[in-house]
């Protein structure tokens, strides 16, 4: 009877229930997913209802109580107001009336006594002004004279002083040289004794004195004055000690008869302090008011009013505190009370000072009403419902705790059923109860042994024993006897996974390993575990079986198709390379211990010698190939798979096994058309020796290497032109603009590029736009890009891909390889999640456009290279070099090329879709220009004068403004991260500066046998390698990790860079010598 081939085989009923009960199992788990979603949207609901219940109450409790409060200050404070302004006007009144009544009461007295005007003195004045300022709370009261004649008024006050010196003088101390009138103080009550100054002081020198005089002799009233200073009246006293006073001025007649144009023969003036004034008015309350005494005059001096009835002065000014300046309460004092007449002349004085006080409440007073009264009851109302809150989750958890611990009993039961259901489930169900038991016994001897030790805990022997009692019961494990174990790795993951994100590693083992998973379900195969990469899989347990070897051998042959299809589905996602992973997979068959190591995280484990050799056999395999032990292919010998099988031609050694004959697991060219290409020929080369295969393949697996770059590029591209579009589409720029925009652009891109050389156009600075958050945020993933531009896209970068020549190293995989490094640094920018991203990343992740234009020169940045340096281009190619003056030859080459081929009219829509503005045109170009000359790092002049732009950007202060020093940052960073990636290989894992060195050691090496390089590169390449890492990889990851944006790539990069000098330091002259024997 003829064999099955190992993928055609036929399911068996069992296989076909199985099938039915996981369609049922899953259907189970969805109604259990939906159930577990509503009542989570259950438990959301009521969750948002509670908070919003308590923040309302909350919110009310503490408004109504608030405004309770208020509502008691205003009172309060419209209370203090009131009582400040009605003592303060009743002081005031009286204080007009007293001097109303001084002024009648002197006059008439002095009238009776015939006095001969100005020598005149009013008799008791002493009594007459302590009396008075008693009254009125004045600081005293002043009596003078008018003065005509200054030689007769000098010869009488001398006689009056007793034959002490006298001489009138003015209020800054000089004697007066000016005609009068004067108004000499002649008689102070009660005295100032501070000093005698203020006897010889002229009044009228005084301005706000001379003011009030004028204003009362024309309305014959009291007036107040402006405010005057205390060392007015006492040279000893500052200006900065005391509150200003003002002079309440009363004119003073030579007889009591009516008239007004009669004038005054003498003025009484009170010297009136507003502290004074304001004393003993607020009582009764906590914290003070301030009250700012303001007057027409100009001048203005604030208060404190305290609740305890004292006043403080703060100082000249409007000192009140701003915030309570909506509060202000103001009236008036009164001057006198004026008769009709004397009211009008009074009002027509544009001099007149009126006084005016404003009163403000202080933080202290408003505090006296605000308590935590609000917040307490808001809060508490609040903790109530959070304790109801707190309830509800404390029996949610209960009950799910319950309900989890039931079904991981389920589950547990289940497992060990499915081990071994007739010997260990028993077991299992009363295994809780032992444990539990055994915890309880350890905690009585530990506290015993407290006990006798004296509280102190010992390590002995007896410990050991305790630790036994926790697993009293019988260990849960079996001996299979008849079970095949498969060990699959996949090969070159680490040196793939290096290069990745970590969301692209987990998404590339999470694919292959849930079609493992699946298949596995479908056979009947039970999955042990996955170690990273690894996958372990048996065949004969829980429930043995006969034909577990075949079964395996077929389950291994679909994980190997199942592989190619996955991974080469993903490469457009996730990169180059990603298709040329392979899977190495090894068999053994033979007994095998399965068990359940009880404790935490328990799990079916597989314990013996068989697990270890299929290690073995898997380590020793090949990519893409299935290594059969000896006794696996022994076991499909005897079923009649023998041509399922060959025979490996080496002998593989294995530790602790020694030498063994082992087996490739043979796959049938014919079979289905999804099995990978590379699987068939790798085995179809060990059959037949691949003589037809050699020749052909190679080249078709170049060829779609190949397109799968350029798939890949223009996805990358593709992405970032949605961005664009989106980004645009905000604008809604009207269509008449739009055409005007498109007619600059065309114009632009006639001449742009055109004059003078490439390295020429490098500038420091490139301006970045503006942030736009709100784009950072949105995906534009199902943005609509026009067919024809996609097309255009695809054909731009097959052009690009056609312009690279064949070199090892400096080829269109190496530039796809730089485009990657380029694209994960900028995906590291652009996760940044802090709020100032726009400073944080220097505007970098502002605009797509120039995220478009760096990947675009990390693809672009080696077009047309020769495989050869500089210098031997210049040799080469005279006329190309003395085009571009000997400078940067190869990079400026393939900036005039790549550019030429975009602004050609097959790409016009493509242009169309990428820039909306001239501006975007030349930021394109420029960021083109930029990118791809900092990749020529052999130039000196450049090299120095990009390290002095970094110091300028980084390190020197510079007085710029600040977005102009984004802008510098942006620039130079965005050089640094396209040099980075360009060498991106010596910062990436071992196995991938292996492979990149190896290329640029074969390309040199080669260009040195054709005669192009005069020296050997063999010579110094050991010792170039760790200069190349001291002197520029390891200083340009420093770099990156010093400017900030790149996140962990930094570190990541470092890491590498640094181990990897580390491990060529060691290996690296060996390596040199294998590379020279392979290309000699």
């Amino acid at each position: 009877m003829k064999d099955q081939p190992p993928f055609e085989g036929s399911s068996s009923s069992k296989h076909d229930s199985s099938n039915d009960s996981i369609n049922e199992s899953v259907s189970q788990d969805g109604l259990l997913v939906a159930h577990e979603r509503w009542l989570k949207g259950m438990k959301v609901a009521v969750g948002i209802t509670l908070i919003l219940s308590a923040l309302t109450v909350a919110l009310t409790v503490f408004y109504v109580t608030k405004d309770s409060e208020n509502e008691e200050f205003r009172v309060q404070y419209e209370r203090a107001t009131d009582e400040v302004a009605r003592v303060s006007v009743t002081k005031v009144t009286t204080l007009l009336e007293g001097m109303r009544e001084l002024s009648t009461s002197t006059t008439s007295l002095l009238a009776s006594q015939n006095a001969a005007w100005p020598q005149v003195t009013v008799p008791y004045f002493d009594r007459l002004g302590t009396s008075f300022s008693a009254l009125t709370e004045t600081k005293a009261l002043i009596f003078s004279p008018v003065v005509q004649d200054l030689v007769e008024w000098t010869l009488y006050a001398q006689l009056g002083l007793n034959d002490e010196f006298y001489s009138l003088q003015t209020a800054n101390g000089q004697p007066v040289d000016s005609e009068g009138p004067y108004a000499p103080v002649w008689q102070v009550s009660p005295y100032l004794a501070t000093d005698h100054a203020i006897m010889s002081l002229d009044l009228m020198s005084l301005p706000s004195f001379a003011n009030a005089v004028q204003i009362a002799s024309e309305s014959q009233v009291a007036v107040l004055s402006d405010t005057v200073s205390a060392s007015d009246f006492s040279e000893a006293t500052s200006d900065t000690d005391n509150p200003p006073y003002c002079l309440l001025v009363e004119p003073v007649y030579k007889d009591l008869s009516l008239g007004t144009s009669k004038m005054p023969v003498a003025y009484f003036s009170a010297i009136v302090a507003w502290d004074a004034v304001l004393d003993d008015i607020v009582h009764g309350h906590e914290g003070a008011i301030e009250a700012v005494l303001e007057n027409s005059c100009g001048s203005v001096s604030t208060y404190q009013l305290h609740g305890t009835g004292d006043v403080s002065y703060k100082g000249f000014g409007d000192l009140h505190d701003q915030a309570y300046s909506d509060m202000k309460i103001s009236f008036e004092l009164a001057n006198s009370d004026l008769t009709e007449a004397s009211t009008e002349r009074v009002l027509q004085q544009t001099t007149r000072c009126v006084y005016m006080i404003h009163l403000y409440p202080t933080t202290s007073f408003v505090g006296g009403y605000s308590t935590m009264q609000p917040a307490f009851l808001a809060v508490s109302s609040v903790l109530i419902f959070l304790f109801t809150a707190v309830s509800f989750l404390i029996l949610d958890y209960a009950v799910r705790k319950k309900t989890k611990l039931s079904f991981n009993i389920s589950q547990t039961k289940q497992l060990i059923a499915g081990v071994a259901p007739t010997k260990i489930e028993h077991q299992m169900t009363k295994e809780d109860e032992m444990i539990e038991e055994a915890r309880r016994q350890m905690e009585e001897a530990e506290k015993l042994k407290e006990k006798q030790m004296g509280g102190k805990t010992l390590m002995d022997a007896d410990e050991s024993q305790e630790c036994v009692i926790a697993f009293k019961g019988k260990p849960i494990a079996d001996l299979y006897v008849a079970t095949t174990i498969f060990f699959a790795d996949i090969c070159g993951f680490t040196a793939w996974s290096s290069v990745r994100e970590p969301t692209q590693v987990f998404q590339l083992l999470e694919s292959i390993f849930f079609q493992f998973d699946d298949i596995a379900r479908q056979m009947g195969v039970f999955k042990v575990e996955t170690v990273g990469d690894c996958y372990v899989a048996v065949s004969g347990l829980p429930e043995p079986r006969e034909d577990h070897f075949v079964v395996m051998a077929r389950f291994a042959q679909r994980c190997q198709k199942k592989m190619a299809e996955v991974t080469e589905s993903l490469e457009l996602k996730l990169g180059p390379d990603t298709g040329e992973l392979a899977l190495r997979c090894g068999l053994h068959s033979g007994p095998v211990t399965a068990g359940v190591l009880r404790g935490e995280r328990s799990r079916l484990q597989l314990f013996g010698d068989t697990m270890n050799t299929t290690s073995r056999i898997e380590t020793s395999g090949k990519p893409h190939l299935i290594h059969v032990s000896p006794e696996t292919a022994e076991l499909l010998k005897n079923n009649g798979k023998e041509n399922w099988l060959v025979l490996r031609e080496d002998i593989v050694v294995a530790k602790g096994k020694g030498a063994i004959q082992t087996y490739w697991l043979k796959i049938d060219p014919n079979t289905s058309n999804a099995v990978s290409v590379k699987q068939c020929n790798a085995v179809a080369a060990i059959v037949s020796r691949g003589e037809a295969e050699k020749d052909e393949v190679p080249m078709t697996a170049d060829e779609k290497k190949t397109q799968r770059l350029i798939d890949w590029n223009c996805d990358i591209l593709l992405n970032l032109l949605k961005k664009i579009v989106q980004k645009r589409s905000k604008k809604n720029l009207p269509v008449s603009l739009q055409r005007l925009m498109r007619n600059r652009i065309q114009q632009a891109e006639k001449h742009l590029g055109k004059g003078g050389n490439v390295i020429e156009e490098i500038v420091e600075i490139i301006p970045m736009p503006e942030a736009d958050n709100d784009h950072v945020e949105q995906d534009a993933k199902d943005v609509e890009i026009d067919p024809q531009v996609r097309d255009e896209l695809r054909n731009l970068v097959t052009i690009l891909s056609k312009m690279y020549h064949d070199n090892p190293f400096h080829c269109f995989e190496h530039a796809s390889h730089v485009t990657m490094s380029v694209t994960k640094l900028l995906s590291r920018i652009v996760k940044s999640n802090e709020s100032q991203l726009q400073d944080q990343t220097y505007g970098i992740t502002s605009d797509p456009l120039t995220q478009f234009a760096v990947v675009l020169a990390a693809l672009i940045h080696d077009v047309d290279h020769r495989g050869v340096p500089n210098f031997v281009l210049i040799k080469q190619d005279p006329a190309m070099a003395a085009a571009y003056a000997n400078k940067s030859v190869a990079e400026q080459n393939s900036v005039d090329l790549a550019w030429n081929i975009l602004m050609d009219k097959e790409f016009a829509n493509l242009r169309d879709c990428l820039f909306s503005t001239e501006d975007d045109l030349r930021r394109m170009r420029q960021l083109i220009v930029n990118s791809v000359m900092a990749t020529d790092i052999f130039d000196k002049d450049l090299g120095l004068l990009r390290k002095k732009r970094w110091e300028d950007a980084f390190y020197n202060n510079s007085n710029e403004a600040a977005l102009t020093q984004v802008h510098r940052k942006a620039t130079i960073v965005i050089e640094h991260l396209i040099q980075a990636s360009d060498v991106s290989h010596t910062m990436q894992h071992w196995h991938v500066y292996q492979k990149w060195n190896e290329r640029l050691f074969e390309e040199m090496y080669l260009s040195y046998k054709a005669g192009l390089l005069e020296n050997d590169p063999s010579v110094n390449w050991y010792k170039g390698e760790i200069g190349f890492f001291d002197n520029y990889v390891i200083p340009l990851t420093k770099k990156l990790k010093d400017c900030g944006v790149f996140g962990v790539s930094s570190d990541e990069y470092l890491n590498y860079a640094t181990n990897n000098r580390a491990e060529w330091e060691k290996k690296g002259e060996e390596i040199v010598q294998k590379f020279l024997k392979k290309y000699s």
